[in-house]
């Protein structure tokens, strides 16, 4: 059962595999916000 666990490239690919997706929830966060900022920056000019 614990062989898994054990075997090297099988964590870095699941360590790989959450860093990517953690990061891409991040930056879809980061997007959503920077949009918002875009359209009251927008809002202000006009």
């Amino acid at each position: 059962m614990l062989k898994w666990f054990y075997d090297r490239d099988y964590r870095i690919f699941v360590f790989g595999y959450f860093c990517g997706l953690s990061c891409l929830l991040l930056l879809n966060k980061v997007g959503m916000l920077s949009l918002e900022f875009f359209e009251r920056v927008a809002g202000w000019i006009r």
